[in-house]
């Protein structure tokens, strides 16, 4: 049965921000090379496979929040979601591997130049991977970035330091494109957030550390908290939409509770 992808991604834009759709059509077009989509049942077919194939059910469920939507536009019924034991503990990079991932990228090439400067760009601002990528060359200020198509296509600023703004002005001097309104580019045209799922890979091999642009996001969020900065600030600055969202990053491990409980003054 033939499949109408374009007609889908018709239907979304009247529903959803440009980024959801691209994110969106990038993940039902990857299915629909996979698999069958083209009806309900195909679809719990392949869900039922995937599952007896020991995928997790967090992933199972991020198709299926995918193909619902796709369900949704072909006037069929929802698929439900698997049950999942939620784990609150946050991911985040310590020092010590901030210090390694950032010095192994290395500069020698334009091309490891700016995949550093992105990477200190992240840690130092917990801008999404697609928020990085759309920046343009304008959106640099003298202490802030202008994010101007945040989630929910909302806009936003949050600070710069002085160290990435140096950075991002060295990186300017040395990259491939420089008449590209776009920060950070590739080939002639902007980094897309795809082409940055490759750079991660990238990163992860050239420097034994499993490296993500959204652990990135968790560890700026962390480092603010860590330094006495409210959560409402930090809310702003991760552009959420909820304080609930940004508590999530105040709940702390085994590991992080012993190493304050050990620096306590409490004795008896």
């Amino acid at each position: 049965m033939e499949i109408d992808l374009n007609g889908f991604e018709d239907w979304l834009y009247g529903k959803m921000a440009r980024s959801t759709v691209e994110e969106t059509m990038r993940k039902i077009r990857f299915l629909a090379r996979k698999a069958d989509i083209s009806s309900r049942e195909r679809i719990l077919e392949m869900l039922r496979s995937q599952r007896k194939a020991g995928a997790e059910a967090k992933r199972i469920n991020e198709y299926v929040k995918v193909l619902n939507r796709w369900l949704e536009f072909r006037k069929e019924d929802k698929i439900e979601y698997l049950k999942v034991r939620r784990s609150f503990t946050v991911k985040y990079y310590d020092e010590d591997s901030i210090r390694t991932i950032l010095s192994r990228i290395g500069s020698s090439t334009p091309e490891d130049f700016r995949n550093r400067t992105m990477v200190l760009l992240a840690l130092n601002t917990g801008l999404r991977r697609s928020e990085i990528a759309d920046l343009l060359v304008e959106d640099v200020h003298e202490n802030f970035v202008l994010v101007r198509r945040g989630k929910g296509e909302k806009a936003r600023t949050v600070y710069i330091d002085p160290e990435t703004k140096r950075a991002i002005a060295e990186y300017l001097t040395r990259r491939n494109n420089p008449s590209s309104p776009f920060l950070f580019t590739t080939k002639g045209s902007k980094v897309t957030p795809e082409y940055m799922g490759k750079i991660a890979e990238q990163i992860t091999e050239k420097t034994g550390i499993r490296f993500s642009w959204h652990k990135c996001r968790h560890t700026y969020a962390k480092m603010l908290l860590r330094s006495g900065v409210d959560l409402e600030t930090i809310r702003i600055m991760l552009g959420h939409e909820n304080l609930g969202t940004t508590q999530i990053y105040a709940t702390i491990g085994a590991d992080e509770a012993l190493e304050r409980l050990s620096k306590s003054n409490v004795r008896f």
